[in-house]
Parts: structure tokens; sequence; C-alpha cells
């Protein structure tokens, strides 16, 4: 039991503040790689292309990428009924929202910051162009939940924490992130809760969850 989303945006130090929750918690960390192994062991490889684009509006109407997003939500609902795990996500907040013990959380940063964060991190040497693909990634985040999941990606009634990075370290930001968890936790064993117990699995998918995630160490990305 028990299940922290995390969406982020890029630069922002989502990534490390995932795994710096999962080492306190003793959970495991799950990226988009992850459930990109995960599908492709259930048979589909195009996950991780749709992922990180902008969907067109034909997009909708193609069954191929309603099938992808379809069984990225149960892959997502299969990670929460298995607990303890922290899911780095952009829809998790939308796709797990109504279950009681999941944290959904949203970090953010200024657009300076995010960009000397990415220059380090890709090696890019000016701040115009770490900025642009900033910009370019922001709107395929927006377009991306928007169009597949009528929802805003920015909207404060979808996350239960949100953290600016401008004003917050990553310790800080992490130490928030697990005591708003554990009071999550507690909250989800009061009677009545909607909890994730009655998720249905599919067999054939629990079995590739399991095969993905049994070599990930706590505190670690697949």
């Amino acid at each position: 039991m028990g299940v922290i989303t995390i969406s982020s945006e890029l630069g922002s130090g989502g990534d490390e503040i995932a795994g710096r929750v999962a080492k306190a918690l003793g959970f495991e960390v799950v990226n988009e790689h992850t459930s990109d192994r995960i599908l492709r062991q259930y048979g589909l490889t195009k996950f991780k292309e749709l992922y990180d684009s902008a969907p067109s509006l034909l997009d909708l109407v193609r069954w191929e990428n309603l099938l992808i997003i379809s069984m990225y939500n149960e892959i997502l609902e299969g990670l929460a009924k298995r607990g303890q795990v922290v899911i780095l996500s952009r829809v998790g907040f939308a796709v797990l929202g109504g279950y009681a013990g999941a944290l959904n959380v949203h970090v953010v940063a200024p657009v300076a910051q995010r960009a000397r964060r990415i220059m380090a991190s890709q090696g890019l040497t000016d701040a115009p162009t770490a900025e642009e693909r900033l910009r370019e990634d922001d709107s395929a985040h927006r377009t991306f939940v928007r169009r597949f999941y009528d929802r805003r990606s920015d909207e404060p009634a979808g996350y239960g924490l949100t953290i600016d990075m401008g004003s917050t370290s990553v310790e800080d930001a992490a130490r928030q992130v697990v005591e708003a968890a554990r009071a999550a936790f507690q909250s989800a064993a009061m009677a009545g809760a909607t909890t994730t117990a009655p998720i249905e699995v599919d067999p054939v998918l629990a079995s590739a969850i399991a095969d993905v995630m049994r070599d990930l160490v706590p505190g670690t990305t697949a």
C-alpha cells in the first residue's frame, strides 16, 4: 500500500527528489523508461515515441495510440496496486487521483534555474538553447495531458502537494514529500476510503511488472 506520483517540469529536479523520497521510505522508483520496458514486455513498442511528443488531434482517433494510453493507465494502476513505489509520470495525478493513499506531487521551478540544470546535464552551452528546449517540453507536456486526459497539468486541485524549487532545496523538498506521504498513507487506513486494494490487474501485465521491477534497488530507477 502507498504510492507517490511526481509530475515535474523538465530541469526542476523531480527525479532527484523521487530518488531521495524512495530511499527514505524504502520504495522503488518508476520513470517513463521503466514503464516503456513493461509495455515492451507486454507486447507494445510505441509508448516512448508517443509519450515524448505533442499529440495531434488525429492521434486521438488512432486506435493504436488510444490502446497505448489505456495500457499505460493500467500499468500505473498495477504499480499502485503493488504499492511502495514512487512514480515519475506527467499523468499519474490524473490516473491515480481518485485513490486514497496516493500522494500526487507537482514539482516546478523558475525557468532560469531549470535552464542551468539541463545545461549541466545535457551538455548545452548557451541559455537560449536550453530555454527553447524547456518551452518545447512544457508545450508537449501540456498538450499530452490535455488531449489524452482532458486535464491541465498545472491545475492545483490535481495535486496533494506542489513544490517550487526556486525557494526550496532538494533535501527539504524530499522531506516535505515524505511527511505528506506518511500522512496520506495514514489517512488511507480510515474506514470507507477508496484504496487501491480493489484494483484488478491482468495476470500477464502483473507478471510483466514483476519481471521489470524485480531487479530494481529501492531508491533507484530501471
